[in-house]
């Protein structure tokens, strides 16, 4: 083959690729009208959402936005005050004698609460928990903290 031939010359001998793709979707076309296969969704054919809204705002397919269990980050190893929240925010650490009634008073308020026991402290004789809580409500558990703390 001659390079000084123009592209043209070149395709019509098979070396420039178009001939083969074009071949590629016959048979491609071929085999799902034999095989009854559906064909490809169109480009653009599946309905977008708006770019400009935030993933807050985006639809949730699920029916119920808890159904997926409590958040990966809290602690399997501790124990709630049966509320959930979708969001979860670090309160205190506190004393595990004073656990339970931080977890009754959070309840009492409509705070979702959890509690866990804080591990890798080396050598310490107190024993503390980290009480998280939803996210929503944090400051009105930083009051509801003080007030049971100070009692």
């Amino acid at each position: 083959m001659d390079p000084r031939r123009g592209t043209g010359e070149r395709m019509r001998q098979g070396r420039g690729g178009h001939g083969l793709r074009r071949s590629a979707a016959l048979w491609r076309y071929a085999l799902t009208a034999v095989l009854g296969l559906p064909r490809r969704p169109a480009p653009g054919a599946a309905p977008r959402r708006n770019a400009a809204a935030s993933s807050f705002e985006a639809p949730l397919e699920a029916a119920n936005a808890l159904q997926f269990g409590r958040a990966y980050w809290l602690s399997p190893f501790g124990r709630g005050n049966r509320l959930d929240a979708l969001f979860w925010a670090p309160l205190a650490e506190v004393p595990d004698d004073r656990v339970d009634a931080v977890l009754v008073a959070l309840e009492a308020e409509g705070i979702a609460a959890w509690a866990a026991p804080v591990r890798g402290r080396p050598r310490r004789t107190d024993r503390v928990s980290a009480v998280s809580v939803g996210a929503d409500r944090l400051e009105d558990a930083g009051t509801v903290l003080m007030r049971v703390l100070s009692a």
